[in-house]
């Protein structure tokens, strides 16, 4: 299977035939002068779009009007785009390319034949474990407040400490991450979410004023950094985990309020709300069978590590919920001895409203073990069930 780095040279080397400048740039060259795995390519060209799509066979057209397009090689889509510049009479370049980019760090380039151009001293910046803005600080956030969180962002990624300058101006300028649109702020969220949040890194998160100017995730931050200090091998990572502690709250409806403002998908809003519902009860009381059965494995997971996260003691001993999930007669409803058809079928007489409650008290009474989960003896229940009725 080809690489990443592979697969953006190949992009490189087509448009050098073809007589035009090009190199892969930003985070790829990042992570290949820090030994880290490249992930994604992106390669900058002075060929536009047009020139692009004579040249490959088969293009994306995702981001055409800005310059950009995607070109799939062997299954990996390199992200190309042509240089950018500060000014449309300005002659492009590589150099104002990499000019108008973030950090330092990013703004390297490099050849088809390895060699990294960089005219900004980000391979220094590297070494030095330092985040440092290309040019001036205030200028680089001013025309996209969005940097703001990206650095808080790389600074975790990267284990890389702020620059003077760039803390200078997050104390004085925070609250302009909330111009971006909400949907590119909750996607740097869920680039942050994807990194392993460790208890310093958590810290340094929630306290951090970018995040604290956008005033509605991780409100419970007290008991928060709390319990950090009593957890030093906790850590989250992933979409479910992240937003399960950034929106929780006791109140469902404030929690609700913070996943619907970060336009979450309705299948992670629904899973996170019924974590949140089930740390809260899990908190103050001990939850039953039924209760683990309607979480299911994965949110139950993220339940009860959140649950030991807030109170070490809330059962005597982790995975206690995991372990009770594991036993329970059936796991979901699909594995039911009978459905619905079933039902239909011996009780012909009876409404879809009927076959839908029955199956509901027959799954909470195998659930909780008052019914094997056997076609005989559950059919047999429900025959006598009715029969008391009359």
């Amino acid at each position: 299977m080809i690489s990443w780095e592979e697969a953006g040279l190949v992009v490189v080397e087509a448009l050098k035939k073809a007589g035009f400048e090009a190199y892969v740039v930003g985070g790829a060259v990042r992570d290949k002068w820090m030994g880290r795995p490249i992930r994604d390519v992106d390669v900058c060209t002075n060929a536009s779009p047009q020139d692009l799509k004579s040249i490959f066979p088969k293009t994306h057209d995702v981001g055409i009007n800005h310059g950009t397009i995607i070109i799939p090689i062997k299954g990996k889509g390199i992200e190309v785009s042509e240089y950018r510049t500060k000014a449309p009479l300005h002659e492009k370049s590589l150099e104002e390319d990499l000019s108008l980019r973030d950090f330092t760090c990013n703004a390297m380039a490099m050849n088809r034949d390895g060699t990294i151009v960089d005219p900004f001293n980000g391979k220094d910046s590297i070494d030095k474990k330092v985040l440092k803005t290309v040019g001036n600080t205030q200028e680089t956030f001013f025309n996209d407040p969005l940097r703001l969180l990206r650095a808080i962002r790389f600074s975790i990624q990267l284990d890389f400490i702020l620059e003077d300058e760039v803390t200078k101006f997050i104390e004085g300028n925070a609250d302009i991450i909330q111009q971006p649109a909400i949907e590119r702020i909750a996607g740097e969220l869920d680039k942050i979410a994807t990194t392993r949040l460790t208890p310093k890194s958590l810290s340094f998160l929630i306290t951090n004023k970018v995040i604290r100017s956008l005033g509605d995730i991780f409100s419970n931050k007290e008991n928060i950094l709390s319990s950090l200090e009593k957890n030093d091998t906790f850590f989250i990572q992933g979409i479910l985990e992240f937003w399960s502690l950034a929106a929780y709250s006791q109140d469902l409806q404030k929690s609700m309020g913070v996943l619907r403002r970060y336009k979450r998908s309705k299948k992670i809003e629904n899973r996170v709300i019924k974590i949140i519902e089930a740390i809260n009860k899990g908190l103050h009381e001990e939850m039953k069978d039924y209760d683990l059965y309607l979480l299911g494995d994965e949110c139950l997971d993220v339940t009860e590590k959140l649950i030991l996260f807030f109170n070490k003691e809330a059962f005597g001993s982790t995975k206690t919920y995991l372990n009770r999930y594991n036993s329970l007669p059936i796991k979901n409803k699909r594995e039911l001895a009978i459905d619905g058809n079933m039902l239909k079928k011996k009780f012909p007489d009876m409404s879809g409203i009927w076959i839908g409650q029955t199956l509901e008290l027959i799954e909470k009474s195998v659930i909780n073990r008052d019914m094997e989960n056997d076609e005989v003896i559950i059919l047999e229940w429900v025959k006598m069930r009715e029969q008391t009725k009359k």
